[in-house]
């Protein structure tokens, strides 16, 4: 059984209540035979099928998953004993033995309107819930567009392009790497009534064609797709160890956030998670880039003291064994990617973060993570590519629309934690400038007064011996070190991103100080959630941006050509 606080890659299911009988067995087949396909890809991720286990499709899926020992979770338009009058008497006793199954976990949508029934929102709720949740979506469907709300055509299309219309155009293609965001499995099933009811069966791989209404029908997977399905598998494999767990990490829940929905608990563990293994592998990259600057200067002064001072083998030797490690950490680093996985995760605790408290506030639906990843490109990046599915599992649920808005609650434990965070960073960043530069300028005075000194006491320094060598070659020895260490200290800031990381904290800082400042002097509560949204957005374009900022400097572009 699936953890309720774990991460899960859902399969979600759509499709007709009315397929003829003797089509499924055939349909069964490309059902299990997909399942197994997606369930390959996971070894560590826990795979979950998702349906409202409607009549038909639904719990045709859900039979097949069950036979093969996936998980099943029923999630239910309505209450159970108004959902039941949309079943035959065939069909619901099929819906009573498999909500009784032990391992189907059954969820009911709560009612949008507490005072009367109304079916057709109750319907459209479940299709929100699957098309915010679902990593890939399976279309049992005849693929005609219809104008029913909460339909498989509704559902299908508004997944694959955001929205649904009376019509479809469809093109037949090979994939392409611009082929990367939501993917729908269509098992062709005709319904009853249809001239194909006793016709062929088959499947297609279906993807936005950029515009509402047009898709294109796929030859093949898509790569992108299985770049993305890895990459969250590899972060699963992580999630689900003992790796940093020793690692102290901020936590933002409080028993009383479970009184609004238990969604905020799940919410927390997944930004612990992320949050330890991100400081683990930072922490890990930035040991890294500062060994590389300690060899890459020791490598240059002992090159100047065998040029200088000394021509001794042994610091021929020590340089090439400095050369060598230096080679086997770059393989290390490279192979273990420590750098773009710190900048994955930081980028994924940080979407948790704002998704907790942006549920906090009711404004869950505000903010779609979804189109945010789109709009950086983030799913373009090779080990980035991820945060599109992971960045599903913590998509709001129908369920937390129910509770009261906490205000106060957001205000002080995010935004004023965040403004006095980033101040904080600031005046680190800063301080540390200030020293650094003072040591720059201090070299920089050096260097010219060794420059005169070698112009006007040449001859001197000739004469003056220094550690067994006259004093003219010592000094050129440490002038060539000074530019040595600087060009150093220049590519390690470069590298680390120091300057635009203090732009970046000042930028979040006042934005921060700027929403807690107007969330203290205004009264009135709508403008108050305004604000936030705005501060949750903004704040999450910020993050996104220095992610794949970072990312461009230290990954090179696609060839050209």
């Amino acid at each position: 059984m699936i953890s309720p606080g774990a991460l899960t890659f859902v399969v979600g299911i759509t499709g007709h209540r009315d397929i003829p009988k003797p089509l499924w067995p055939l349909i069964k087949e490309h059902v299990s035979a997909q399942l197994q396909q997606i369930k390959a890809n996971f070894s560590f991720l826990p795979v979950e099928v998702v349906c409202g286990l409607a009549e038909g499709a639904d719990t045709l899926v859900a039979e097949v998953a069950l036979e093969l020992g996936m998980a099943v979770r029923a999630v239910l338009p309505m209450p159970i004993s108004d959902y039941e009058e949309d079943f035959s008497e065939d069909g619901l006793a099929t819906f009573r033995r498999l909500i009784n199954t032990d391992e189907v976990v059954v969820e009911e949508l709560p009612l949008s309107n507490s005072s009367k029934l109304h079916r057709d929102s109750q319907y459209l709720m479940l299709k929100d819930y699957l098309v915010r949740r679902s990593n890939v979506l399976m279309a049992l469907w005849d693929g005609v567009a219809n104008q029913l709300p909460g339909g498989t055509s509704d559902v299908a299309l508004s997944y694959l392009t955001g929205s649904s219309g009376s019509g479809i155009e469809k093109v037949t293609r090979e994939s392409t790497l611009g082929d990367d965001e939501n993917l729908v499995i269509s098992i062709f099933s005709p319904r009853e009534w249809s001239d194909d009811a006793d016709g062929q069966v088959g499947f297609e791989y279906l993807m936005s064609e950029g515009a509402p209404g047009c898709i294109a029908s796929l030859v093949d997977f898509p790569r992108k797709v299985s770049d993305r399905w890895v990459g969250f598998e590899r972060y699963a494999s992580e999630r689900f160890s003992d790796n940093a767990k020793d690692i102290v990490s901020y936590d933002f829940f409080v028993p009383e956030d479970a009184k609004h929905s238990p969604n905020f608990e799940r919410l927390n563990g997944e930004f612990v998670r992320a949050d330890q293994l991100a400081i683990a592998n930072q922490t890990r990259s930035d040991f890294l880039f500062k060994s590389f600057g300690l060899m890459a200067g020791s490598m240059g002064m002992l090159f100047l003291i065998y040029a200088k001072l000394s021509s001794s083998n042994v610091y021929l030797v020590v340089y090439l064994v400095l050369f060598a490690v230096g080679y086997v950490l770059f393989r290390v680093s490279r192979d273990r990617a420590w750098f773009s996985k710190h900048l994955a995760y930081r980028a994924f605790a940080e979407t948790i973060r704002i998704r907790y408290f942006l549920e906090l506030a009711g404004r869950g639906h505000s903010t779609s993570i979804e189109d945010r990843l789109k709009l950086m490109k983030v799913n373009r990046f090779n080990g980035l590519e991820w945060l599109y599915d992971a960045a599903k599992s913590v998509e709001p649920l129908p369920s937390a629309h129910t509770f009261s808005r906490d205000i106060a609650a957001v205000t002080k434990r995010w935004v004023e934690d965040q403004s006095g965070y980033f101040k904080n960073k600031v005046h680190q960043l800063h301080h540390e400038h200030e020293r650094l530069e003072m040591i720059k300028r201090l070299l920089f005075i050096g260097s010219f007064f060794g420059t005169l000194a070698l112009i006007l006491f040449k001859k001197d320094l000739y004469h003056l011996n220094v550690m067994a060598t006259d004093g003219k070659t010592f000094l050129v020895f440490l002038m060539g070190l000074l530019p040595l260490w600087l060009a150093l200290w220049e590519l390690y800031q470069g590298k680390m991103a120091v300057r635009e990381l203090a732009w970046q904290y000042s930028n979040q800082a006042l934005l921060f100080s700027e929403a807690s400042r107007r969330l203290e002097t205004l009264e009135n509560e709508d403008a108050k959630l305004t604000i936030i949204e705005e501060l949750a957005d903004t704040s999450l374009i910020e993050a996104l941006q220095w992610t794949v900022h970072r990312f461009h400097r230290d990954h090179e572009p696609p060839t050209a050509g």
